[in-house]
């Protein structure tokens, strides 16, 4: 039942007008929903041409009224964020540059990790974070304030009767809030730059190329931070995650440098070398909880999943400058000596030297630490398995010079004494999971 209508006007309008002529109404019903209505006015006339009546014809166009607005609403927003897209924004800011919105100020945004997000989660991680930002945008600024999607990965604002000592206030404002927000898994970090006209003397061309020209420098200038900021993130993640642990790499970097020495690595390969420690299984932050932390063997479709992790890490690396002097370490650091191997089946020499080095030291490692899918063996076995394992999974060089660096590390206790513990099972050298090898034809 139709109670009343939103503009009773409409309906006094229509029984004035034209035969055939109609109405837009928004009726309401007792129960509060309210109908778009399309009402059309016929008059009645008598043989004499008269009019002694109207018929009138009403016609429900709510869900043409709705459809036309969700129209409306898809050509002017961004569909992921649901802010504003890059249409309405530059048709707005023609609207909005006029002398009565003077000073009116833009600020451009360029989102900091979306590519590693991207790289490493998958997109639904990278929408994940966009959508972050665009929360964080809204928040900062005002209700009438226009908030777009720019690009991308771009965000842009502007600011009607705004001066720059205000504009700073935003961005100051949006950085404390990405400051604020969680890392999950990478938190919301923006470069931004703005730019304000403060009476009609800069064309829009050149204000947003001055807003664009001032993202960038803030990008060039505040990078490494932001970039450090997600590598941090990064490796807390992989500690959570994983069985690596900041004792696992301490004791990894400890090893490092003890062999490098003895084998004579430069200064540069030392650095790289340490890097690479911590970080050659960061890729392992893109592989499923469940795989990670299962207890025994992984299925075959696990396992292909995990063989993954060198070029997830590999990606992160080259998406970083810190690190892209250690991309190609990454992805071949669990390469064998005799091609067996993974991601590229690479063997001998062709492998490079210090993916090399790290197998052997993570080998050892994990072989002598407990985790939930092996027991812990004594330095002994780990050194027999390298021993047994040279010339297929390791270079051999490498491995009799570690396994003699670690022997003089024994007190020079003899390698082949019988310990009191159970003799391993043959092991996959894999920091992947020793133990956990390929499910059907462990790799030695």
């Amino acid at each position: 039942e139709v109670m009343h209508t939103y503009r009773p006007s409409s309906v006094a309008g229509l029984t004035q007008s034209a035969e055939g002529a109609g109405a837009e109404l928004l009726l309401w019903s007792r129960g509060g929903q309210s109908y778009y209505i399309d009402a059309t006015l016929t008059p009645i006339e008598d043989a004499g041409g008269a009019v002694y009546g109207d018929v009138i014809v009403f016609r429900d166009i709510t869900r043409q009224k709705q459809e036309a607005d969700e129209i409306r609403y898809i050509s002017y927003h961004d569909s992921l964020t649901g802010l504003y897209n890059r249409t309405f924004f530059e048709e707005e800011l023609k609207r909005l540059n006029t002398k009565r919105q003077y000073p009116i100020t833009l600020i451009l945004g360029d989102c900091n990790g979306l590519k590693i997000a991207n790289d490493i989660f998958g997109h639904l991680e990278g929408d994940r974070l966009l959508i972050a930002i665009a929360e964080i945008m809204r928040k900062a600024t005002r209700q009438e304030d226009i908030v777009a999607r720019w690009g991308g990965d771009e965000f842009a604002v502007i600011l009607p009767r705004t001066d720059e000592a205000t504009a700073a206030s935003v961005r100051e404002r949006i950085l404390a809030l990405c400051a604020e927000a969680e890392a999950n898994p990478i938190r919301p970090s923006l470069a931004l730059g703005s730019a304000t006209n403060m009476d009609g003397s800069t064309d829009l061309d050149g204000l947003l190329k001055l807003a664009e020209d001032r993202m960038y420098r803030h990008k060039l200038m505040e990078g490494k931070s932001a970039r450090n900021a997600i590598l941090q993130s990064i490796k807390k993640m992989l500690y959570e995650k994983s069985y690596e642990t900041e004792e696992h790499a301490g004791r990894m970097i400890n090893i490092a440098h003890r062999f490098g020495r003895v084998i004579g690595l430069s200064i540069d390969e030392m650095e790289e070398l340490s890097l690479l420690a911590v970080l050659h299984d960061m890729g392992k932050i893109g592989i499923p909880d469940h795989i990670l932390r299962k207890n025994g063997k992984l299925s075959q479709d696990e396992w292909a999943i995990m063989k993954k992790h060198p070029e997830k890490g590999y990606n992160i690396a080259k998406s970083t400058p810190e690190l892209s002097g250690i991309a190609q370490l990454i992805l071949h650091h669990h390469e064998h000596w005799d091609g067996t191997g993974y991601p590229d089946g690479l063997h001998g020499e062709k492998i490079p030297k210090l993916s090399r080095v790290l197998a052997i030291i993570d080998a050892y490692d994990v072989i002598t630490h407990h985790r939930s899918y092996k027991v812990a063996q004594t330095e002994h076995d780990a050194l027999e398995e390298i021993k047994r394992c040279a010339g297929t999974q390791f270079d051999p060089e490498l491995a009799q010079s570690f396994v003699n660096l670690m022997l003089d590390g024994l007190d020079g206790r003899d390698i082949t004494a019988e310990d009191d513990v159970e003799p391993s099972e043959t092991v996959e050298l894999d920091s992947v999971g020793v133990g956990r090898g390929e499910p059907e034809s462990p790799v030695s």
